[in-house]
């Protein structure tokens, strides 16, 4: 939405068409779920909009402190699993206002102004909780809208100054380039349909600079001619593009093409400046009910742009920003105030005959979403979703254009090759409407390329002998994978020291299986052996004659392994058990056996105790990882003296939190823990569980217990497929 002072009129004074009668007997009223702090606030405080993803609504909003002539505005964020129960987020900017969130591409963005002079911010998260920042270029605004396709995130600013850029562009979400539309005029809101991204630009008092405006990649845009002169918002679902405008009359242009517009007169006129988002499946717009009187406002939903259905109500609330959808509830978001609920009611349109006002099916709601891959040209992948609700038809969606015959409930390509590179979603449909899954990114290496691979893996842990021996379990193989190649494997004790680490282990001792037999080992390291191989694979340097443990494992083929890592003469500390693929990168092809999982059950304290986990991704492109923390989850082996609820989190190499779990959901995770052959959790357990996708680099996983609890809990990283 744009950023006005509330002392502008509300947009609810423009002229608004409404249905000559509403049955609001069979409109559901939508609680009203509004965070205390925003409530005490009052007028002190602005909300401006919502999206879902990765299981979390997110919600933005800022707060205004100080007298009208210097006023200081401090921006925040609310995540919420229900749309119900709101817990405010700090939002990295001092005296600036957030736009709305948007969930694109498995990340949240928000892009963020400077309330005086000053370069726009774009915040991305996966949680919503932790935060990371890119400062836009000199003079560049944060955008007014964001949106994603053809592997490309796209943002719309609204820019004051004249020449400034309209367009920013980026292929990661996090290095952005200025672009242009057109000379001397603002960029208002965006969407991507039909393989192509459209924006609105308004400047009243330039001849023909307003207008729609196309384009496949973001950089080159050509005027749409048909379509309306003056438009505001634009939406889109995956059959239907919906244009706002004003001019000699006031109203909304619809597309099924994004070429021809038609502007005949719709079932409800939409405001020229009213919000409008694509919401589970069908065009959604936040409306007030009455412009005189803001009794109550609506939510109103339509699935051709012409037929609308309001498909919920909330009381009490003067001004509507624009409505959110995610885990089977609509969140609504004021001006003052959030509100919340379901509804059965169909929305209208052409898909379903007509809107009905009660009873009808809803869209379905996505349960699995696609995720993103990476393989070696030649090789397979198989996208996977799924959908609550009844007579479900499925249609896979490639950069967003529909591929044909596409039209099961997974996608598979048996032979990849990198034209095939780029996104995939898929669009749901059943009798209440058509969903649009996330869109899940797959990357394409060079044939031969192994692509990106794990490369290291290690575990700092509390280690001894008896019960307290450190036992690392790891699998090496991967599809399609032969021969054999070098492991480095260390145990690291005295070497700890060097880094303030009082309490580690004094004289630790490694053994390696191949199931019970041993096939490696060494006390105390003999530098001849290891240290041309540990240089080479850049491990840190060991003191000669330290008490450390290393030695390298020639010739291993694919199977599972074991190193035990006990302290001689019965000691312990902290130690850290290394392993590293000694194969060189560019010896690295897609048939080079590789690390596919490693494991360690161990005590999880406080402190020094808790348990660490760092991996190296090496190659190019991504990787999917499945990363579980299981306490709870083990008790059905026997074990006690379990961690009661293990929290895992994520970090980059840079120590920013770029994912975290505390307490599994089956619903994102279930699928990818089934198809690494991962042990079933019991349902609802508090064990913790995330799948990742990563790029190559460094990254480290922490393991603690919820309110400081202590006990034994297994660490479980999967390469997934």
């Amino acid at each position: 939405m744009h950023l006005t002072s509330r002392f502008v009129l509300p947009r609810a004074l423009f002229a608004l068409a409404l249905f000559a009668t509403i049955a609001r007997a069979q409109v559901p009223t939508w609680a009203k779920t509004t965070p205390a702090d925003v409530i005490a606030a009052g007028i002190g405080v602005q909300m401006i909009g919502a999206d879902y993803g990765n299981s979390t609504f997110v919600l933005t909003a800022y707060f205004t402190t100080g007298p009208i002539t210097a006023q200081v505005n401090t921006p925040a964020a609310y995540t919420s699993p229900d749309g119900v129960t709101w817990t405010r987020r700090t939002l990295p900017g001092v005296n600036s206002v957030p736009y709305a969130p948007r969930f694109l591409n498995g990340k949240f963005f928000i892009a963020i102004q400077p309330s005086a002079a000053g370069n726009g911010v774009i915040a991305s998260s996966a949680d919503g909780i932790s935060w990371t920042t890119t400062t836009l270029g000199a003079s560049v605004n944060a955008p007014s809208d964001l949106s994603f396709g053809n592997g490309l995130y796209v943002g719309c600013i609204s820019s004051p100054v004249p020449g400034a850029n309209q367009i920013i562009t980026s292929t990661d979400g996090a290095t952005w380039t200025p672009r242009s539309i057109t000379a001397n005029a603002n960029g208002n809101h965006i969407a991507f349909f039909n393989g192509k991204f459209y924006a609105t630009v308004s400047n009243f008092s330039i001849a023909n600079g307003s207008g729609l405006y196309s384009s496949a990649d973001g950089i080159a845009w050509t005027k749409v001619t048909g379509a309306p002169a003056n438009p505001g918002y634009v939406a889109a679902t995956t059959n239907t593009l919906l244009v706002t405008f004003q001019g000699s009359s006031v109203g909304q242009s619809i597309s099924t093409d994004g070429t021809t517009f038609a502007t005949a007169a719709p079932g409800l006129t939409l405001p020229y400046d009213v919000e409008i988002r694509a919401v589970n499946g069908a065009l959604t717009a936040t409306v007030p009910a009455n412009s005189s009187s803001f009794d109550f406002n609506l939510a109103r939903a339509s699935l051709d742009g012409r037929t609308w259905t309001t498909i919920g109500t909330t009381a009490n609330q003067s001004s509507a920003n624009e409505l959110a959808y995610g885990n089977g509830r609509y969140v609504f978001v004021g001006e003052f105030d959030i509100f919340s609920g379901t509804t059965t009611i169909t929305p209208g349109g052409s898909s379903t005959g007509g809107g009905s006002t009660g009873g009808g099916a809803t869209a379905p709601a996505v349960t699995t979403q696609p995720t993103a891959q990476s393989t070696a040209a030649g090789g397979s992948v198989t996208f996977t979703a799924a959908a609550s609700g009844t007579g479900l038809s499925y249609q896979w969606l490639f950069n967003g254009t529909a591929i044909t015959g596409a039209t099961n409930a997974t996608y598979t390509i048996a032979s990849v090759t990198t034209a095939n590179a780029g996104n995939y979603s898929v669009a749901i449909t059943n009798s209440g409407g058509t969903t649009t899954s996330n869109a899940a990114a797959l990357t394409v290496a060079a044939a031969g390329s192994a692509g990106a691979y794990l490369a290291n893996l290690s575990i700092r842990a509390f280690a001894g002998s008896g019960s307290q021996t450190l036992i690392v379990g790891l699998t090496v193989g991967g599809a399609g994978t032969s021969g054999a190649k070098n492991v480095l494997v260390r145990g690291i004790g005295p070497a700890l020291a060097g880094f303030g680490l009082a309490s580690a282990i004094t004289d630790p001792k490694l053994t390696a299986f191949a199931g019970s037999t041993a096939i490696g080992g060494n006390d105390n390291w003999v530098p001849s052996e290891v240290a041309t191989t540990a240089s080479a694979v850049g491990a840190f340097p060991l003191t000669t004659g330290s008490k450390d443990a290393a030695f390298l494992g020639s010739g291993v083929t694919a199977g599972s392994y074991s190193i035990i890592l006990e302290g001689v003469n019965n000691t312990s500390g902290i130690a850290l058990a290394e392993l590293y693929d000694a194969t060189p990168a560019a010896n690295f092809t897609a048939a080079t056996p590789r690390f596919t999982n490693v494991s360690s059950r161990t005590f999880v304290g406080a402190g020094d105790q808790t348990l660490i986990c760092g991996f190296v991704v090496g190659g190019t492109g991504t990787r999917r990882i499945l990363i579980r923390a299981v306490g709870p989850g083990l008790a059905q082996f026997g074990l006690t003296g379990l961690l009661a609820d293990p929290q895992l989190a994520l970090y980059n190499g840079s120590n920013t939190q770029i994912a975290s779990n505390d307490n599994w959901d089956s619903a994102t995770t279930l699928t990818a823990q089934q198809s690494v052959g991962a042990f079933a959790l019991p349902a609802n357990s508090k064990d913790s569980v995330l799948v990742a996708t990563v790029t190559p680099g460094a990254y480290t996983v922490t393991i603690t217990g919820v309110g400081g609890g202590t006990g034994t809990a297994l660490i479980e990283l999967y390469e997934l497929p």
